[in-house]
């Protein structure tokens, strides 16, 4: 039997994994990146919550190279 912990969790993932695949049904590509930035924003306001602020920080890195990557790759 799982723990209360554990069937949130689970709860938690069959919601994300549903509303990917429903962004992604009506969005394509563009839906399934607003259903991951809403997990990850909603991952980062939990952990800063908890405590601990470097989940944002690294999001911001992680956005950060991602941008500079794409820019350099196409000179914009």
């Amino acid at each position: 039997m799982p723990t209360a912990g554990e069937a949130r969790a689970a709860r938690r993932n069959a919601h994300w994994q549903d509303r990917q695949r429903r962004q992604m049904e009506q969005r394509g590509d563009a839906g399934l990146a607003e259903a991951w930035y809403d997990r990850v924003r909603t991952i980062c306001k939990d952990r800063a919550e908890a405590g601990d602020p470097e989940a944002w920080r690294d999001l911001a890195r992680t956005l950060e190279n991602w941008v500079e990557r794409q820019t350099s790759r196409h000179g914009t």
